[in-house]
């Protein structure tokens, strides 16, 4: 058996499985050849063909192990260590088990359970009694509560293997309902944590509960961030409190309380517990599958009220100085739980008990990057020296080209030499940051979207020659290692996030609305770009086969049906078009699959028609996508829209035709030998984004009003029901600095950072949770007055990123956009609140405004347009303006134009568009209707509340001179019913 480190990784000894033929004499050591170092091996007694090694690796070096006669406990090796070894020792109803740095008490035998124990709550014994660290404390306990599935009827614990340097122990609980709960403990000599496997399958509520209270009661909590270390939580036990949830690592695991790993500190002694995620990929049941860290109160001990009586009944601390004896003494007693739903599903974790500073040294994130994520186990496994280069690349697409030259842009130096240490320094980074840093959270997606432009680099030097014989051994040992990481589900459990609602495993709704989207796609790129540069690879195969179900099944799970639009913002939806591109590429010319033949890739990539603004001077005379949601507009992806066009032409020339104009109305200026086909000019539902109103002037000029509704997120954006507005070759309502970062960073995501409504005291929230989103709920296009309304729920507010709490009543907010002429609309805002309320819009450039209270309006000179807002039911109104600006430049400026409407249901204004210099727009009022009148049009507008019971608003329109009329609905009684 050979084996070797290549990577640079230091392993310290742990227990490794391998393969023992059968047949093959057993083996107490294996010897190595070169040093004459031993390492002891046990046989699984419950595994046949396999044995445990207790083993320890350099970095880069290499064993070659030969089976050795020995005894059975050898003497110090060369290191000068004595290999540590298990003892068991069973005693009445337990088992104590101690591996040199641990020890645990664990239920022993078998026995029925008295259902008076059930009723208590804690009466049923968990997989563990207590724990402490060697010669320690003992620490805690563990019991099940099971819910509403009834009575446990049994328990049995059992040792399975007794082995001294692994022992594996078994304890199973059986319901009597037919339920089961099975825990497997695996106890490694020498470590300080147990490895815990849970299968389970019982009732809604039944819960493993990990009871830490008295003189075990922590202080001090340690929540792993995205650091190699934690991040430190005083407990103050004063009400319930969930601190994270266990769960397994993906992007998301950054945002809310989930958490892929927790400890906790007690009040007296230096010793810590902690529970860490392990193989999240293998995790089950993730919709009800989390080890919840809560800080809780249970009245006057009784271990029934832990969760089920509510947490205001329960704050009922009094340990102040200023105590009045007549109102008594506090009756709750405060507890650390982590309670573990064992609903239906399977999990693993480490349980952890060591000392404080293993704990604040980064032991809990190496514990879960080196034993959950890229095990000893598993990296013997791997195929890191696989040759490449040494025969000629097949592939058409290779590097060097411009499309891969648009993802090395601005990372290094054009030439050979330049790119080669910038590849071998990133390279480095990306693996040593994950082994010795941050893990997961280091490597992650966004950190690794070069790593598949790299195996491109590498590919190219490798044929070339550019490479010494150890430059090559070394990048591609690494690019190796991260193609089998980001292949790995413990890594990232991509297919979970996309399981539909309603799925034991899905991880929604637990995951807020946010899915994998763009970050997965950066990750199956990796390991199926692997998949093509190294063809003949053991994994190429299951590599290949898996980035094919992946990115088909992303296709259909964040694609809107009917719009082909991507659910994430345009940078995200053109990142994921600019990641893809090299693979298919590569793919179609190595004759693997041409995805541009699939109608579900080329509805994905035709979305982008359906979105873009006029040709306008702030995107340099050009077109580009609505820039809603996150990220301003660039110029980094127009070259796709040729790629594409080019791409496509073979499998559907009309969309080609149009892709290849889109690039040309872009500024794009390569050559294509595409015929240019325009893209239609006409008013549209986007589902997914929202409403197009797409107009044209006398003179030709277009104009585009957005209405932005519906489920396609933009990255924490709070941007619902917001408008954009494009006319006369300028943009004209926009984002504050046209969506760019800000030294005031909460302008780029709040909701006062776009032209929208919203609450006053309050900002509701739009993202998260899906109930959170509107929709497009009426609309109607080729009619004098085209229309559109978008409903805008308000359930929860925030108080900054990611915090969200719930309104003490719902708010249903529409609103609806009336065209009334080609650049004059009516924006009517109707809500069921009586709190105060804004409506805000972001116009370019930085202007003084007269302070006109009498007057609220907007009359803004952008080049050569003029745009008036003018408020009808104006009433009360304020106006207030503000002055944003991009952080980078200080150019790119907005005023904010906030109209502090006051409390009414129904806010109206009139947006017109018009050549500076021209006559104004003037509205005339009788009671509630108004003339409106301009050059292009003369409208009545009458509006009806509907009154206090629920009826809808309407709006109704008439032309004034050809008496054309519509009525329009403001409102949707039901679009907030159940």
């Amino acid at each position: 058996m050979e084996v070797t480190e290549p990577l640079g990784f230091g392993h310290e000894p742990q227990i490794a499985t391998i393969d023992w033929p059968e047949g093959e004499p057993a083996a107490d050591l294996l010897k190595d050849e070169a040093s004459g170092r031993t390492f002891p091996v046990q046989h699984a007694s419950d595994r046949p063909g396999k044995a445990y090694v207790r083993l320890a690796l350099d970095p880069r070096e290499t064993l070659r192990l030969k089976p050795s006669a020995g005894p059975a406990e050898p003497a110090a090796d060369e290191r000068g260590e004595r290999g540590p070894r298990n003892a068991i020792a069973p005693e009445g109803g337990s088992v104590y088990i101690a591996n040199g740095a641990i020890e645990l008490e664990l239920p022993y035998g078998a026995g029925r359970i008295d259902p008076a124990e059930c009723r208590k709550a804690d009466g049923v014994p968990g997989p563990v009694r207590r724990m402490r660290s060697a010669g320690g404390v003992w620490r805690g306990r563990s019991f099940i509560d099971g819910g509403t599935g009834g009575a446990a009827a049994s328990w049995e614990g059992r040792i399975r293997d007794g082995g001294a340097l692994r022992t594996v122990y078994e304890y199973r609980v059986a319901f009597g309902h037919g339920g089961r709960y099975e825990a497997v403990l695996t106890i490694d000599a020498g470590e300080r944590f147990v490895r815990i496997e849970e299968t389970f399958e019982t009732a809604p509520g039944a819960q493993v509960v990990w009871d830490f209270a008295g003189d075990d009661l922590p202080e001090t909590a340690y929540l792993l961030d995205p650091t190699p270390g934690c991040r430190t939580s005083r407990l103050h036990y004063r009400f319930d409190q969930r601190l994270a949830r266990l769960a397994g690592w993906t992007q998301y695991s950054q945002l809310l309380d989930l958490s892929d790993g927790f400890a906790f500190r007690f009040a007296q002694g230096d010793d810590a517990v902690g529970f860490v995620a392990l193989d999240g990929g293998d995790w089950r049941g993730n919709r009800h599958n989390h080890a919840e860290l809560w800080m809780r109160r249970w009245e006057r001990d009784d271990p029934r009220t832990r969760a089920s009586m509510p947490w205001d009944a329960k704050a009922d601390w009094t340990g102040h100085p200023e105590r009045i004896p007549a109102r008594g003494e506090s009756v709750g007693v405060p507890h650390l739980n982590v309670e573990a739903w064992i609903v239906r599903g399977h999990r693993r974790f480490a349980l952890v008990v060591a000392d404080a500073g293993f704990v604040l040294d980064g032991g809990l994130r190496r514990l879960q990057t080196r034993r959950g994520v890229a095990t000893l186990d598993a990296m013997l496994r791997m195929h890191l020296a696989h040759p490449a280069g040494e025969r000629p690349v097949r592939s058409a697409f290779r590097y060097p080209n411009a499309v891969l030259e648009r993802h090395f842009a601005g990372k290094a130096a054009p030439d050979d030499a330049a790119r080669k240490a910038w590849m071998i320094g990133y390279l480095r980074d990306m693996t040593d940051g994950f082994w010795n840093g941050a893990g997961s959270s280091h490597v992650n997606c966004v950190a690794g979207r070069m790593i598949a432009p790299c195996l491109y680099l590498y590919e190219y030097m490798a044929e070339s020659g550019l490479l010494t014989g150890a430059e090559r051994d070394e990048v591609r040992a690494r690019l190796l290692f991260l193609a089998y990481l980001y292949a790995s589900d413990h890594y990232y459990p991509g297919a979970a996030t996309m399981l539909p609602v309603g799925s034991d495993d899905t991880t929604e709704p637990t995951m807020a609305g946010m899915a994998n989207q763009n970050f997965y796609t950066d990750i199956v790129t990796v390991f199926g770009t692997a998949a093509q540069t190294f063809p003949d690879h053991p994994e190429a195969g299951a590599w290949r086969d898996k980035f094919a179900a992946m990115w088909s099944r992303q296709k259909a799970f964040h694609t809107y049906p009917d719009s082909g639009v991507w659910e994430e913002s345009h940078t995200y939806y053109h990142h994921v078009l600019h990641t893809v591109l090299p693979i298919m590429l590569r793919r179609r010319d190595d004759g693997t699959g041409d995805e541009f033949g699939e109608p579900s890739f080329r509805r994905l990539v035709g979305a982008s028609l359906r979105q873009l603004t006029p040709r306008v001077a702030e995107f340099g005379g050009g077109r580009r996508l609505v820039p809603f949601g996150d990220h301003h507009a660039t110029d980094l992806y127009v070259p796709l829209y040729a790629d594409y066009a080019e791409a496509f032409a073979p499998h559907d020339p009309a969309l080609a035709g149009k892709l290849a104009w889109a690039y040309r109305e872009m500024n794009g200026d390569r050559p294509l030998p595409i015929g240019e086909v325009p893209v239609e000019w006409e008013d549209e539902y986007v589902q997914g984004i929202g409403y197009m109103f797409r107009s044209r002037e006398p003179d030709g000029g277009e104009t585009l009003l957005a209405l932005r509704s519906g489920s396609a997120w933009g990255h924490h954006h709070n941007d619902e029901a917001s408008i954009q507005l494009y006319a006369r070759g300028r943009a004209l309502i926009v984002d504050s600095a046209f969506g760019h970062v800000q030294d005031r960073g909460d302008r780029k995501v709040a909701d006062k950072g776009h032209s929208r409504w919203t609450l006053r005291d309050a900002e509701p929230i739009n993202y998260l949770f899906r109930f959170n989103r509107g929709w497009i709920g009426a609309s109607g296009a080729g009619g004098r007055f085209p229309f559109a309304t978008a409903f805008d729920p308000a359930y929860l507010f925030t108080t900054g990123h990611q915090q969200s709490h719930p309104l003490r009543e719902p708010v249903h907010h529409f609103r609806t956009v009336v065209r009334l002429s080609p650049a004059s609309f009516l924006l009517v805002d109707c809500c069921d609140t009586d709190a105060e309320q804004i409506v805000r819009f972001h116009v370019p450039g930085v202007r003084d405004r007269a302070d006109r209270p009498d007057r609220p309006e907007v009359e803004a000179a952008v080049g050569d347009a003029t745009l008036s807002i003018v408020p009808l039911r104006a009433g009360a109104y304020r106006l207030e303006t503000a002055e944003d600006r991009d952080r980078a430049t200080g150019r790119l400026a907005t005023t904010e134009y906030a109209f502090h409407v006051g409390r009414g249901r129904l806010h109206a204004f009139w947006i017109t568009v018009r050549p500076a210099g021209s006559a104004a727009p003037y509205a005339t009022a009788d009671g509630d209707a108004y003339a409106l009148r301009d050059a292009a049009s003369e409208t009545e507008a009458a509006f009806d509340v509907g009154g206090e019971g629920g009826a809808t608003a309407v709006l109704l329109v008439r032309d004034l001179k050809t008496g054309e009329t519509a009525s329009v609905p403001l409102s949707d009684p039901s679009a907030g019913r159940p």
